[in-house]
Formats: structure tokens, sequence, C-alpha cells
């Protein structure tokens, strides 16, 4: 009689084996989910602060100047920019920044009586946002 212990060590080789296979899948979705909540995540912040940015921007009738000073941030010619950090807390400058959020006035604007920008979010994570600004510009009675 011959003994069936090979038999079952290979069964249960051939089972490690799938086990394995099917744990390398699951690892290999549960990164790829985590990267898409940081992006997501990311996405967010760049939104909402963006939103504010804006808004505060079109109450400064596009003056970068103004509004680096009304939410910080530099005024590079006319654009206005932010840099932040990997968890959205303001950085000093583009080498300590993951992020960098500029409005820039939008020489499309060919009417008159309105304002254009467009504000455009980007980061070292691949984040990329873009926003067009439009407001009413005050005329020379108010």
């Amino acid at each position: 009689m011959r003994s069936r212990a090979p038999l079952a060590l290979m069964e249960q080789l051939i089972m490690v084996l799938v086990f394995a296979l099917a744990a390398a899948v699951c690892i290999q979705a549960f990164v790829l989910a985590d990267r898409r909540s940081a992006l997501s995540d990311a996405r967010d912040h760049a939104v909402v602060i963006s939103q504010s940015m804006a808004e505060i921007y079109k109450n400064c009738r596009g003056d970068a100047a103004r509004a680096s000073q009304v939410y910080g941030g530099v005024a590079e010619k006319q654009d206005w920019v932010t840099y932040w950090s990997a968890r959205w807390e303001p950085a000093d400058g583009a080498e300590d920044a993951a992020y960098q959020i500029r409005v820039a006035p939008d020489p499309r604007s060919a009417q008159p009586g309105l304002g254009r920008a467009t504000l455009s979010a980007s980061g070292s994570d691949g984040l990329s946002y873009t926003l067009d600004l439009a407001w009413q510009e005050a005329d020379e009675n108010g």
C-alpha cells in the first residue's frame, strides 16, 4: 500500500498558494482604495480653500495684492498664489509646499464691467483642479 501523505501535502500547498494569491489581490485593492481616498481628501480640501479664495478674489475685484493681504499668500505680478503643506496647512513658499493654488486674471475678459479669472490647484500627488471665476465690476459711480 502506498501512503497518501504526498498527495495531501500537495493539496495543502496548492491551497496555501491560492490563499496567498487572494491575499495579494485584496492587499492591492486596499492600497488602491487608500490612494483614492487620500486624493479625494486632498481634492476636498482644495475645493473648500478654492471657494474661499474665489470669494475673496471677487470681493477684491481682482486685486491680487489686496487679496493676499486679506487671506495670505503672495501676489506674483497679477497672480495670487497660496502654498500649502501635505496636511493643508499654509506653507512658507514653493519649496516647502505640496500643493499650490493660483488665481490668475483671464485675458479673455473683453466685456466691459465683467472681471474674469481662473483658479487652479495643483499638487505633487497629481491633484489638479480648475475653477473659472467671474464678477461684476463696479462702475465709476459706485
